[in-house]
């Protein structure tokens, strides 16, 4: 029905513009090699879906990791242990 369909579509964008924004956020601290997916999970109290997982393929040192890993837990809510990390030729 057009309420799943919605409620569907609404996942991928909100997949989509958080892992976009983890992106950005790496090529602002100067890592340039990185692949990102973002998993939501549905809120059923606030109908919303919400960004509970991310698995992040990159070359980047330890400091940029842990730069953005922290960016990504204070700006989308993503804690550093739901943060999966792998060397960017691994994926």
């Amino acid at each position: 029905d057009i309420e799943e369909t919605n409620k569907n579509l609404t996942r991928s964008i909100i997949e989509e513009k958080c892992a976009a924004y983890i992106l950005d956020k790496g090529k602002t601290i100067g890592i340039n090699e990185i692949r990102v997916s973002v998993t939501v999970r549905w809120d059923s109290e606030s109908s919303l879906w919400y960004p509970v997982g991310a698995v992040i393929a990159s070359n980047a040192d330890d400091s940029q990791k842990e730069k953005l890993s922290a960016q990504i837990e204070a700006d989308l809510g993503i804690a550093k242990d739901e943060q999966t990390w792998s060397a960017y030729d691994e994926q």
